[in-house]
């Protein structure tokens, strides 16, 4: 265990060798081999009451390079350390559509030189009705949700396992409507966690976090490492609207609050809505309080769906400029705590005093009608911005563009 000089609490850290037995590699046994061969500590990050995330990483990174040089036959986590990531290929496996099949595409994968990203989406329940999201949550049985452990236990038998076998990489990527009510995801995370080490982080509804006794059976599942809830503004009246549920703005404070001293990465997801820019301050001081990473993101359309349901809520450029003026101290001063984000905004939606904590995870191709203005054919960023859905310039205009040459 490793305590900072900054007076934080232990950080540990799992790690565990290469197993050749074919047999799950990270669950502890030592498959009859020598005792030195493995090291199994648990992957716990201890949150210290004053929270800086780059320090502890730092830490963890000092202490992991300390392991892998002192201690013998350990050669092999340095190599791990300096390792470079492969090209990565993505297989998706929805619920809706054809049955779900391990493909001879992907069996060939294993012995490949891409890197094996598995995206599953497991079935469950909503208990929202967002006004953003066109997904309708159907009632999933039981059943249905045992056929979801017995996939994830397929695809480790079949493709993690002799992936790692021969030296491929694999990542998995689990979706669902609210995964928190999957009856069988502890058995989903073990199983996780045991075939490929990866600690796991988790997006879910604030409902069950807001339980104390929720909030425990969460923490305590195998190989989390992070924990995502959404936020959509600073009152029940509009966080309540947004998630198309009365109650929901109260339990968000309350998973805050019961998630704030636990041993796991937290980060609120700030969805920005022309609902909220005006409070963006105010959702910035709530979540720093809380120790919580911050996520503020801009509502995204990438289906003819999304694009319709978004009219009633896009911002305009002036009224996210606004928020983001008003809010500029906070966030600034909050981004020295905890780690903040602004993500999937135009480059002129953002003060450049700000432009520092922006970032984008799609392409202005990958969106919806997704376009620039005419005006902004001159913008010196117009080949990295992300535009704005053709229904922005149908319902705003142009007006408000600066293009900045």
């Amino acid at each position: 265990m490793l305590t900072t000089p900054d007076g934080f609490a232990p950080v540990s850290v799992h790690v565990a060798g290469p197993d050749t037995s074919g047999k799950q590699p990270f669950s502890g046994k030592q498959h009859g081999e020598a005792p030195d061969k493995h090291i199994f500590l648990s992957w716990r990050v201890w949150r210290p009451a004053v929270f800086q995330r780059k320090i502890i990483v730092e830490h963890v990174m000092t202490l992991t390079n300390s392991l892998a040089k002192s201690l013998p036959k350990l050669t092999w986590l340095e190599e791990v350390l300096e390792r470079k990531s492969k090209a990565k290929r993505t297989w998706a496996y929805e619920l809706y559509g054809e049955k779900r099949v391990v493909g001879p595409d992907l069996l060939d994968a294993v012995s490949g030189s891409y890197e094996i990203e598995l995206y599953v989406h497991l079935h469950s329940t909503c208990l929202q009705k967002c006004l953003f999201c066109p997904a309708a949550s159907h009632s999933f049985s039981r059943q249905q949700q045992d056929t979801d452990l017995d996939f994830i236990n397929e695809l480790i038998e079949r493709i993690v396992l002799p992936a790692a076998a021969n030296g491929v990489y694999t990542t998995f990527r689990l979706d669902a409507d609210d995964i928190s009510g999957h009856h069988r995801l502890p058995e989903i995370m073990q199983a996780l966690s045991n075939s490929t080490g990866n600690p796991v982080s988790l997006i879910l509804l604030a409902t069950r976090l807001s339980i104390p006794s929720g909030t425990g059976a969460i923490v305590d599942l195998p190989g989390l490492m992070g924990l995502t809830t959404t936020v959509f503004g600073s009152s029940a009246e509009v966080h309540d609207k947004i998630a198309g549920r009365p109650g929901a703005f109260v339990e968000t404070l309350r998973a805050f609050k019961n998630l704030s001293n636990k041993p796991v990465w937290l980060n609120a997801h700030f969805v920005l809505s022309n609902l909220s820019c005006s409070q963006i301050a105010e959702v910035v001081d709530t979540v720093s309080h809380f120790g919580m990473d911050l996520r503020i993101q801009n509502l995204i359309a990438d289906c003819d769906a999304h694009e319709t349901m978004l009219r009633p809520l896009l911002p305009r450029i002036d009224e996210v400029l606004s928020g983001f003026a008003v809010a500029k101290e906070q966030i600034l001063a909050a981004s020295e705590r905890i780690g903040i984000t602004l993500s999937d905004f135009p480059i002129c939606f953002i003060p450049e005093e700000l432009r520092h904590l922006t970032r984008s995870d799609y392409n202005r191709q990958s969106l919806y009608q997704y376009t620039l203005s005419p005006v902004c054919e001159k913008c010196r960023h117009k080949d990295d911005c992300l535009g704005v859905p053709s229904t922005y310039i149908e319902l705003y205009g142009t007006q408000a563009f600066a293009p900045e040459e």
